[in-house]
């Protein structure tokens, strides 16, 4: 579960482009008049369906770098002052890893770690080989531009910066932002970053404020992690392993249900277990496909059926097509 912080962001960057937030919103299921409601959650598919709204309705592939650059440290609430009271960029890159996806509502996460040419920062994205993805990776690190520079005080000092996809149309902004040797096509996406910069000393810096703050996130990330429909909670569960969805009774056991109770809040919810299952595979199938970069029997594979006719015939009863039938109507709507 997400708090739609980066929802807001989104629908204030395209009313600057004349669209209207319904239509940023359509199909995604998320309650506009909720945006700014503190206890409001949402799940990573209304995320996604959001994006990709955006993504269509702007005609701007690099979307990702203007919604990045308009982030600063206080648009994210607590978890933004906790940042800020931060000792150095090497302690928020810490608390920006472990709550950041909920706190904030990122779609990709980050993982840090110590290398011999530098500090690495890895972006773990939601997907791969689609505009989704290229979206995350440039808002999330543009985010560590802006973000950083704040908190610093100075620009973060980037030696390398890796992308495991093609080079996009706009390029020119990659090279224009990081200012440092980029590569395209490489096995992960990885920000190589000077070791002096991470440990800079921050400003702003306050121990005692900076605990405060934490255990308020902490507080909140526990009241997110245990809210939300059951529905919603249940969608959570299988973004996590797509290829290896649960079955109903292992599901039960990790929201600390029975199977029958399970059932039963499903059924007064007015679904069912299989429905939901269904319902999850078709909207990633869908995604999947709609980027013409993912063949079906790819797709198969990364939603976990055994072989492609198994997926050919869950997907035709799913929406009575098949995979090649829905993508040639799809691909000239998303033209």
């Amino acid at each position: 579960m997400l708090r739609p912080l980066r929802i807001r962001h989104y629908l204030a960057a395209t009313r600057e482009r004349g669209i209207a937030d319904a239509d940023v919103l359509a199909g995604s299921g998320v309650d506009a008049q909720r945006l700014q409601d503190p206890t409001y959650v949402i799940d990573p598919v209304q995320c996604r369906t959001v994006i990709a709204n955006l993504l269509r309705l702007t005609g701007d592939p690099g979307m990702g770098f203007e919604v990045g650059a308009r982030v600063e440290p206080a648009d994210f609430g607590m978890f933004g002052y906790a940042l800020m009271s931060c000792r150095t960029m090497r302690q928020t890159f810490g608390l920006w890893c472990n709550y950041s996806s909920s706190l904030v509502g990122m779609m990709s996460r980050l993982e840090v770690r110590e290398g011999s040419e530098g500090f690495t920062v890895s972006v773990v994205e939601p997907s791969a080989g689609d505009a989704l993805q290229v979206f995350c990776a440039e808002e999330i690190l543009i985010m560590m531009h802006t973000v950083g520079a704040a908190l610093a005080g100075s620009r973060p000092i980037v030696k390398r910066v890796e992308f495991s996809y093609p080079a996009p149309a706009h390029e020119s902004r990659y090279h224009e932002w990081f200012q440092c040797p980029v590569v395209f096509n490489a096995p992960a996406i990885i920000a190589t970053v000077d070791n002096e910069w991470i440990d800079r000393p921050l400003r702003g810096n306050d121990d005692e404020f900076n605990r405060l703050c934490l255990q308020q996130c902490s507080e909140l990330l526990a009241q997110i992690e245990s809210s939300g429909p059951l529905v919603s909670r249940l969608r959570s569960i299988f973004v996590k392993n797509p290829r290896g969805l649960p079955r109903l009774d292992e599901a039960a056991e990790l929201l600390g249900l029975s199977s029958r109770t399970l059932r039963r809040h499903l059924q007064e919810e007015g679904t069912s277990y299989q429905k939901l299952v269904d319902e999850f595979r078709t909207e990633l199938a869908r995604e999947y496909l709609r980027s013409g970069r993912i063949m079906p029997k790819e797709v198969a594979y990364l939603l976990g059926f055994q072989d492609q006719s198994a997926f050919r015939r869950a997907f035709k009863l799913w929406t009575g097509q098949t995979p090649g039938q829905w993508r040639a109507a799809a691909r000239p709507r998303a033209s």
